[in-house]
């Protein structure tokens, strides 16, 4: 009789410990199919979530070095501030993976021949409903020494449909045309529709805009209006009339650097550039190029949404992460609690090797024959566990991730009651959009389920695990002599 059938034999006649070897290897199973299959879900959610992000990456200065910079300088103040200018962005743009890049240049000034959007609330108005005095903070121009109160605010661009509220739809031009790439130095502007209703200008009329401190003045001509979404701002920037969205003019980039500045030779200072890319996974690629195109990298910063990217995708990188760990102890402790089990029935069949052994049966053969038990009972453990598995990976993955979005949104409300005091305010290019961060959706669902390529790494990583563990008991059969163990028989 061969050890194939020997094999089989030994199984169906032994139902007890076959039932138990059974069931360890589905335990096993299930538990390195659900690390496998909440790892392959992880991988999924974390490239949704960067697709959603955009495949842009946005070179701009870095605020929080330069921030610690100032707190060591208190008398620099903004003085020192650093700028990146289009010389420094055009090093980048002719990267393979670019697709499109677009310049940013932001700042704030004054009308002169019009009036503005007022706000909802004064900032001028300083006392409460019961007569008690608000409290009123600093007010200083990110790069100027200006304390005057701006009353619009500038965007500049290549074009503005290249912009993200353009291309999402918070923003749709509705009259005339947007800025194009054409009008690069041109004294062209894109108003909102309620500044236009309210100094009844349309298509073609001509504004005066100067910088905060009035030290530049330009005429604009109005080549579009544009309607904003109303809810694009916060109740606290509708108390400043700048900060009020219907308040903001679109420019040619260079246009925005001369009047915000109010310095006309200053017009290759810009805000941002933004990259295309061609793909999402091209975005790291990227910024290894921008080391090798010897950007310093201290004073500016590669922004590819990470922040906001790293708040939406933490708690399954954290359950990613957990079902690492869980491969790869249960994979060590099954193999552990086999060799076991197997090193017991060893024991107690030492005399059937015996037998085995002296009717002439080679010493490989028999420890084939105890492989073989093994796998058969595995093999029959893990097709079961395809069934099982998908149940408790989809229970165990959606009860790791609540509990990780429990811990994130509870450390969130911490930081956001840290940020409840209200300090001196600078605002400006380049400013921390601290709304864009909170209001970052966490990812709070994957789709947990077993895939193909879960199953090929089970059965190999089960392989390794049967094989292992029932080899290095069973290595024990070849200091086993026929004669030494039927003579020891009682």
């Amino acid at each position: 009789m061969n050890f194939l059938k020997r094999a089989m034999l030994s199984i169906s006649k032994k139902k007890i410990k076959s039932l138990i070897l059974f069931v360890v290897l589905l335990i096993i199973a299930n538990m390195v199919l659900v690390g496998l299959s909440i790892q392959t879900a992880t991988k999924k959610s974390t490239e949704l979530a960067r697709e959603k992000l955009g495949s842009d990456v946005t070179l701009k200065i870095n605020e929080q070095k330069f921030m610690e910079q100032r707190r060591n300088n208190k008398e620099e103040g903004l003085s020192n501030r650093p700028s990146l200018t289009t010389d420094i962005a055009d090093t980048l743009k002719d990267n393979e993976h670019v697709t499109q890049y677009n310049y940013i240049s932001s700042g704030f000034g004054l009308a002169k021949n019009f009036e503005n959007v007022k706000s909802e609330e004064s900032s001028d108005d300083t006392t409460s409903e019961e007569g008690e005095e608000k409290p009123r903070g600093m007010f200083k121009m990110a790069g100027s020494n200006s304390t005057t109160m701006p009353e619009i605010s500038f965007s500049g661009t290549i074009a503005t449909n290249l912009l993200s509220d353009f291309k999402n739809g918070d923003s749709k031009i509705t009259e005339g045309r947007g800025i194009t790439k054409d009008d690069a130095g041109k004294n062209v502007a894109v108003i909102e529709k309620n500044l236009a209703k309210e100094n009844s200008l349309k298509v073609g009329s001509k504004i005066q805009v100067a910088s905060v401190d009035e030290n530049t003045t330009l005429e604009l001509e109005v080549v579009g209006i544009y309607e904003a979404n109303s809810d694009e701002s916060t109740n606290d920037n509708r108390n400043m009339d700048f900060l009020n969205p219907y308040n903001k003019i679109y420019m040619p980039y260079d246009v925005v650097s001369k009047v915000s500045t109010g310095d006309n030779t200053n017009s290759k200072n810009i805000t941002s550039a933004v990259y295309f890319m061609d793909n999402a996974d091209n975005i790291e690629s990227f910024k290894e190029y921008a080391k090798n195109k010897k950007i310093d990298l201290e004073t500016y910063t590669l922004d590819a949404n990470d922040q906001l990217y790293t708040q939406m995708v933490g708690p399954i990188e954290n359950v990613g992460s957990f079902s690492k760990t869980l491969v790869a102890t249960v994979s060590i402790a099954g193999a552990m609690i086999l060799v076991l089990i197997i090193a017991l029935s060893l024991k107690d069949r030492k005399y059937e090797i015996g037998v085995l052994l002296s009717l002439g049966e080679s010493k490989f053969k028999v420890i084939s024959q105890l492989v073989v038990e093994v796998l058969l009972v595995a093999s029959i453990a893990f097709a079961t566990s395809a069934f099982t598995g998908n149940l408790a990976a989809n229970k165990i993955g959606d009860s790791l991730l609540a509990n990780e979005i429990k811990v994130t949104e509870s450390s969130s409300t911490q930081e956001n009651q840290n940020f409840g005091g209200r300090g001196p305010m600078v605002v400006g290019p380049g400013r921390m959009n601290r709304n864009a961060i909170k209001n970052a959706d966490v990812v709070k669902d994957m789709d947990v389920s077993i895939t193909s390529k879960d199953l090929e790494k089970l059965a190999g990583i089960g392989l390794l695990i049967v094989i292992a563990s029932a080899a290095i008991p069973t290595i024990s059969v070849l200091r086993f002599s026929p004669k030494t163990i039927l003579s020891k028989r009682e």
